[in-house]
Order: C-alpha cells, then sequence, then structure tokens
C-alpha cells in the first residue's frame, strides 16, 4: 500500500502475493525473485506500460505468467531466471500462445543440475519462435543446446545478436556445422559462444 505511483523500477524478492497495489502505470522495470506467481495478482491491471521483466526463480504455473505478459503486450525485455523448481513455467506450451508482445531482447538462463526434458527445450522453442517478430538480441545460458539455437533462429528474422553460455565440460561442436548455418542466416550480425569453465570450448574440424 505504500507504493508510489510515480515509481518506475520495483524489485520484490520472496514475497507472498497477498498485498494490495494501487496503480503502477509508470513503471518501466520490475523483478520478481524468489516469488511464488501468485504475487502476479497484485499487478492484476495496476501495470500495463512495464518494458522489462526480471523473473529470478519465479515458482507457479506458467498460465499465471502467460496472462500477465497479455496484458503488457508493450514488454521490451524479458529476463527469465529457472532453477529446477522454477523450470515449471515451460512445463507446458502456455507462453507460445502469448498474443505478440514487442520483445527486442530475451535471456534465458537455467541453473537446473539436471538435463532439460525434451517436453521442456520444445517447449522453450515455441516460446521463441511464437516471440521472434521482433526479437533482436537473444541470449542463452545452458537453457537449450546449440543444435536447439540452430534449429530455430532461421524463423527468428530480426535477430542481430545472439549469445550462448555453455558449463558443459563435454562441449565439443562441428564448427563447420556453425559456419553452415552463419551462412544460411545472413541476418545474424553478432554470434558468440562462451565458456563458463576454466577450459575452452573443444570446437571440432
Amino acid at each position: 500500500n505504500f507504493l508510489s505511483p510515480s515509481l518506475i523500477e520495483l524489485e520484490l524478492e520472496e514475497c507472498e502475493g497477498v498485498c494490495k497495489i494501487i496503480n503502477l502505470n509508470n513503471l518501466k522495470e520490475l523483478s520478481l525473485s524468489g516469488c511464488k506467481t501468485t504475487i502476479f495478482n497484485c499487478f492484476k491491471d495496476k501495470i500495463t506500460n512495464l518494458k522489462i521483466l526480471n523473473l529470478y526463480q519465479l515458482h507457479g504455473e506458467s498460465h499465471v505468467i502467460s496472462e500477465f505478459l497479455t496484458k503488457n503486450s508493450s514488454l521490451d525485455e524479458l529476463n527469465f531466471y529457472l532453477d529446477d523448481s522454477s523450470l515449471d513455467a515451460f512445463q507446458n506450451d502456455s507462453l507460445s500462445r502469448v498474443p505478440n508482445l514487442s520483445l527486442k531482447s530475451i535471456f534465458i538462463s537455467n541453473k537446473s543440475n539436471n538435463e532439460l526434458q525434451a517436453s521442456t527445450l520444445l517447449n522453450i522453442e515455441k516460446f521463441l519462435i511464437a516471440q521472434g517478430q521482433h526479437l533482436q538480441i537473444m541470449s542463452l545460458i545452458n537453457s537449450a543446446n546449440l543444435v536447439l539455437l540452430l534449429r530455430i533462429w532461421n524463423d527468428l528474422k530480426a535477430l542481430k545478436q545472439l549469445y550462448f553460455f555453455t558449463s558443459d565440460l563435454f562441449f565439443d561442436y562441428s564448427i563447420d556445422t556453425v559456419s553452415l548455418e552463419l551462412n544460411q542466416n545472413r541476418h545474424l550480425l553478432e554470434f558468440e559462444l562462451h565458456s563458463l569453465t576454466p577450459f575452452p570450448l573443444q570446437l571440432t574440424d
């Protein structure tokens, strides 16, 4: 109740969705950390002009996130920080059914110690393609393998910058395949591969 309607940036950490919030139509950036998706109940029809949304280990149902995104179609930047307990965001294809946003940048980081299930990867793929109309910058950290990226980026016609980070000690990928895909995707202006380990990436051939 103490929040000002002139607030432009808000960060909430480990908060329950039981508060009553006044209109925050001037809010441009929202960061939620360790919260349940019930927190979005506070923001129904209270936030409409959001530009940046940061979700750190958000727990709960994906359709609740979808409803919030649908009401904030002017969103420019979306950052997902996932872990084992927050992968439910992609447990189904709810996010891929969100009407086209104006997203220009998306970042997905997976801190799960487990391999992502094929269904989760597929839902991430569907979401990226569904929101790829305006997408110019995409960064993925262990969120999907490089093969997934190579398969979908040709569908992202506006994509200009692509960053891939991996902590896989056994990362081994053919530079010939990367070169082939780059030749077929002339709209891409910048492509970076990064190792998050002390060891270099093994680009064979």
